[in-house]
């Protein structure tokens, strides 16, 4: 039977150690355009890339690196240098053969996806994102509401692991509603807030999952120990989580303020996020 060819990217942007399961990681410096590090290994700012852009995409300019420079693989996976998917005591040829993407288990907040994303950003960031989608890509609405709204299942990182037909659509999908939203942004001074499109590459991650009805295989990360002590808390966020919103929601609706703020800000809202009196 044929041994699949599998690559991990492994973002690095500073010197840290490299690891080497089994050859299939592939050490990736990020942001290399724009670093001043020197590092021994190869740079996301060749070929087709967006390495420039990497204080606002983060890990994802190593995704795009992949998409468009990276030849034929049969699998292709993204992690971080501190951030490793556990496969020591999994078949990784069978799992990939049964399932249609490897995630990172998801972490269970007590309140929906959406409020962490508006945490993590702004209330305005998080609704031109759902914005774009609902314009520009109608068939995810169905997505946007059941992820974000209807679960508090966050899935972290922007890490991935699924087959090269799935890497490119994934990833041509991703860019293209980053593309739309990068230009409708405020953009902040706050460096956080600069890397809002890497967080919101995390939210799409789980929204194009949900929308194309994947076959997941939740694995843990390498470096986290799921003790006693975090499974009683994750349990604890989601009967908290399901105590507080019995009812699913199926419209969403943009609140008034932030209406009048896009209304002066001269963004075009979808007619379906105005809420009718």
């Amino acid at each position: 039977m044929k041994e699949l060819k599998i690559k991990i990217l492994e973002c690095h942007h500073k010197k840290e150690n490299i690891s080497s399961y089994e050859g299939i990681h592939l050490p990736i410096h990020v942001g290399k355009a724009i670093s001043n590090e020197i590092l021994d290994m190869i740079g996301d700012d060749t070929g087709d890339n967006i390495s420039n852009k990497n204080k606002i995409y983060c890990e994802l300019t190593a995704m795009y690196w992949a998409w468009k420079n990276l030849g034929k693989i049969d699998y292709i996976g993204l992690c971080h240098y501190r951030r490793h998917f556990n496969l020591q005591k999994i078949d990784i040829n069978d799992i990939l053969k049964r399932y249609d993407i490897v995630l990172i288990k998801p972490d269970a907040s007590p309140f929906s996806n959406m409020l962490r994303l508006t945490d993590g950003t702004t209330r305005e960031d998080a609704y031109i994102l759902i914005n774009v989608i609902y314009t520009f890509f109608p068939d995810y609405k169905g997505a946007v509401v059941n992820y974000l709204f209807n679960s508090n299942k966050w899935i972290p990182y922007n890490m991935l692991l699924t087959s090269e037909i799935h890497f490119k659509n994934y990833s041509k999908w991703l860019f293209e509603v980053l593309s739309i939203v990068e230009v409708q942004l405020k953009w902040s001074e706050y460096s956080r807030l600069k890397r809002i499109l890497g967080y919101m590459g995390e939210v799409l991650l789980g929204i194009y999952c949900t929308a194309k009805n994947l076959k997941i295989k939740y694995v843990n990360l390498l470096e986290d120990n799921y003790n006693t002590k975090k499974r009683l808390l994750l349990f604890r966020n989601e009967l908290s989580f399901k105590l507080n919103n019995p009812c699913k929601i199926n419209n969403i609706y943009i609140p008034d303020s932030t209406i009048e703020g896009f209304r002066n800000d001269k963004i075009t809202i979808n007619p379906e996020l105005q809420k009718k009196i």
